[in-house]
């Protein structure tokens, strides 16, 4: 497992970073949140994160969200599921996670919705686009899908839209990558002026290869794993 005094290390070095990358793009680094995403690690990884400060996690699996969360830890901390999400997971989903930033189907949206609904909570969401068009990828790839899947969206009272998520091409030359960013943000621009009522408040890219082109492209929200916590066990 990582040290407190590796982590505090490499914390200190990305925060350096993610500064350069703000000042390059004229921003203030406080316009941008940092997600630890803890796939693969135990809950003393998100322990050690937390006693340094860190409030944001990110989680790819709802069975491992499920073993790490279900209990109440004691910690005041802001759970998003980042992963893609299927239907029959709505309910667990709901009941540990703050946010869901994979929403691309209507399907899952009205599970959600019906899961919220018997919690009685407003649950915070994101639309997954996928802008690299990847097979691999999930998230919404046809803007003609996007669109009904909004729609449906404002008529979910349990439902509240806060931002877009998307993830950047693997091994891609950087001009690619930073258009995937770019295409994200447009999109969002494109969502506010047909949807005034919606709040994108969050575009969610970039993680530890590509986040100081996301920072360029306007991310509001890094989803940082491997660069802040090493390898993973699996």
């Amino acid at each position: 497992m990582l040290s407190s005094a590796d982590f505090q290390h490499r914390m200190a070095i990305i925060s350096d970073q993610i500064q350069e990358a703000c000042d390059k793009a004229g921003r203030k680094k406080e316009s941008v949140k940092t997600m630890v995403v803890t796939k693969n690690h135990g809950f003393e990884v998100t322990k050690m994160a937390y006693e340094h400060g860190f409030r944001l996690f990110g989680e790819n699996r709802i069975q491992e969200t499920q073993e790490k969360y279900a209990q109440n830890h004691g910690l005041s901390l802001e759970l998003h599921m980042i992963g893609h999400l299927q239907s029959n997971k709505a309910k667990i989903a709901c009941e540990l996670c703050s946010c869901i930033q994979s929403i691309d189907k209507i399907k899952t949206l009205l599970e959600v919705q019906k899961q919220a609904k018997n919690l009685d909570k407003v649950q915070d969401v994101m639309f997954q686009i996928n802008t690299s068009l990847e097979d691999s990828k999930s998230g919404v790839r046809d803007i003609n899908e996007l669109w009904p899947l909004i729609d449906q969206a404002c008529h979910c009272p349990n439902i509240k839209v806060i931002g877009l998520m998307t993830i950047g091409p693997f091994d891609a030359p950087e001009k690619k990558i930073r258009r995937c960013f770019s295409d994200l943000r447009e999109l969002g621009n494109r969502i506010i002026s047909r949807y005034p009522g919606i709040n994108l408040k969050d575009l969610s890219m970039g993680m530890s290869d590509d986040f100081h082109l996301a920072i360029a492209e306007g991310a509001t929200l890094l989803r940082l794993g491997r660069i802040l916590l090493g390898e993973r066990y699996a």
